[in-house]
């Protein structure tokens, strides 16, 4: 899992500076930025014609970047993940074999790391159990939600 608003495709990940670079840039706007081929893109909601100029200034990278359209800011994002971190946390207390969240973090939706991609939290689970589910989607909204289903670990003796 990334960081909150950072995410790596394919083998690339974007260096710290840039990130805080956009982050001043953008202010709460900002949602989340990924590679893709050779484009850097950064996502913000209520993006405007002139975002795209406002990333151009960045230094080394500015020609690189592009800037696309998110439905939920890195804010929104880190409180849904915060939220379903508890789900996580609760899943201590649960029986072995019992439904439960495995891990939380940033994506993005369907490993789609181009102009299409949208910043989501991605929630890893132990199968898809209708009651988990409901609980989860009950605090992040579905627009803004990847859930995979993930083999628990097994304990050998």
């Amino acid at each position: 899992m990334h960081e909150p608003g950072e995410h790596a495709g394919g083998e690339a990940r974007v260096s710290m500076d840039i990130t805080a670079e956009v982050r001043q840039r953008f202010g709460s706007r900002y949602a989340g930025i990924w590679y893709g081929g050779s484009t850097l893109f950064v996502a913000v909601v209520d993006r405007a014609a002139a975002d795209q100029d406002v990333a151009a200034e960045i230094p080394h990278m500015g020609a690189d970047i592009e800037v696309v359209s998110a439905q939920f800011s890195e804010a929104a994002l880190t409180e849904f993940r915060d939220a379903v971190v508890q789900i996580m946390a609760d899943g201590r207390q649960l029986a072995a074999g019992e439904p439960r969240v495995f891990g939380v973090g940033f994506g993005v939706h369907n490993n789609d790391f181009s102009s299409a991609g949208q910043p989501v939290v991605s929630v890893l689970v132990s199968d898809h159990d209708p009651d988990l589910l409901s609980r989860i989607r009950t605090l992040v909204p579905d627009d803004a939600l990847e859930v995979r289903v993930i083999q628990p670990p097994r304990r050998t003796r």
